[in-house]
């Protein structure tokens, strides 16, 4: 919150409204706050992911081959593009 603002404000109902109840105090806070354009943190919109997350993302999902294993060439290439390098590890170990 604007901190300066709400503590105008929290003087303000305090000095003229010392009647109400503390809940309706933060509501009127709250309230006069989100008519001046400020927003919870809660409520506002998540910053997007980097261009280069996308890209990651697209590399690694890929089709199924449903049996029909790469060659070494194609893991060779794939292998390059993900990790940078063309020393192929043994088939099955995940990497």
């Amino acid at each position: 919150m604007p901190a300066a603002l709400e503590r105008e404000l929290w003087a303000e109902v305090r000095k003229l409204h010392p009647n109400w109840s503390d809940e309706r105090k933060r509501a009127y806070v709250y309230g006069t706050l989100r008519k001046t354009g400020w927003t919870p943190s809660t409520q506002r919109k998540h910053k997007k992911k980097s261009k280069d997350w996308d890209k990651y993302r697209k590399k690694k999902i890929s089709r199924r081959r449903k049996g029909n294993p790469r060659t070494d060439t194609e893991r060779r290439a794939r292998h390059k593009s993900l990790y940078g390098t063309t020393k192929l590890p043994p088939r099955g170990t995940g990497l």
